[in-house]
Formats: structure tokens, C-alpha cells, sequence
């Protein structure tokens, strides 16, 4: 009798130990499997599986364990198309992920006129700055996109603002 005991007492913490390591895994990962998968969905630009995730109740404002939403991922990837989705299903345009970078920001670094204008119509911010005080204007020069500096100047972008390396 003190065997079957000590054989379910361990069998009950394996199933506790299982049930921790998942748990953990959610957390230390900031993510479900659907999260998961609506991010690679939008990395692949698949807007029909992006639309079915979302349909099954998939927040629009996802995160990654970076805190980079769903719409910063479709931006990094430049699909404009699925950009306008996320838009239209009400993902937050100025959304700030843990290094404080917004969609416009993203857009800047890729150069991406035509996605900043999808952006700036949607009402995204022009002048967020992330942790290092550098704002969408600042990384488009920097990364030499002339077109997208001349957009957000256009816009009404502040061409005042500093950051640390001024």
C-alpha cells in the first residue's frame, strides 16, 4: 500500500512539474500558440488567416514577448495590404513596444513610403520618441530614406526635436 501511494504521490508531481513548465512557458514567453501562429501568419502577409484569427477572437492588439503588436510585425514585413486590415479592425496605430518604437517607426527604418502614408492617415503620431529619444524623422535619415523624411516633414513632423546623440 505505501508503494501504490509513493507511486501516485510522483505521479502527481510529474503532472504538477508538467503543468508548471507550461505555465512558465506562457509567461516567459508572453505568448499562447494562437499568438504564435497569428504572428506567423502576418510575417507570411496570409491576410485570409490573419482575417480567421481575428474573426475567432484574436485581440488585434497582439503582442510578441517584445511587445511588438501585430500591426509593427505586418509593417516590419511590409505588407501594406494586411497593414490596412489590422488598421481597419482597430489595431492601435501608436502602439509603444518595450523599446518605445511605434508602426511609423518600424516603416521609417524600412523606408516605407507608402505604408507611412497608410499610418499617418490612420492618425499615427509623428513625433514619439522611443527610449533613446529618437523619433520616425531621425531613423528615416539616419537610414538615408530621403523620400520618408521629406513625407514626415510634410506632415507636419517636428523638425525641432533632439535625442541623446545631438
Amino acid at each position: 500500500r505505501a508503494r501504490r501511494i509513493r507511486t501516485r504521490h510522483q505521479s502527481t508531481l510529474m503532472v504538477l512539474r508538467i503543468v508548471f513548465i507550461f505555465i512558465s512557458l506562457i509567461f516567459y514567453t508572453g505568448q499562447t500558440l494562437a499568438t504564435t501562429e497569428i504572428f506567423s501568419a502576418v510575417a507570411n502577409g496570409d491576410v485570409e488567416l490573419v482575417k480567421n484569427f481575428l474573426d475567432q477572437g484574436i485581440s488585434v492588439d497582439s503582442q510578441d514577448r517584445d511587445g511588438r503588436s501585430l500591426l509593427m510585425a505586418s509593417v516590419f514585413h511590409q505588407h501594406l495590404e494586411l497593414s490596412r486590415l489590422l488598421i481597419k479592425r482597430g489595431a492601435k496605430v501608436n502602439a509603444i513596444s518595450k523599446e518605445s518604437w511605434t508602426a511609423l517607426m518600424v516603416a521609417a527604418m524600412q523606408g516605407n513610403v507608402a505604408i507611412a502614408r497608410v499610418l499617418i492617415a490612420s492618425g499615427a503620431s509623428l513625433d514619439s520618441q522611443d527610449h533613446q529619444d529618437w523619433t520616425a524623422l531621425m531613423i528615416a535619415s539616419y537610414a538615408g530614406h530621403l523620400e520618408f523624411v521629406r513625407l514626415l516633414a510634410a506632415s507636419g513632423a517636428n523638425l525641432s526635436l533632439e535625442n541623446d546623440d545631438d
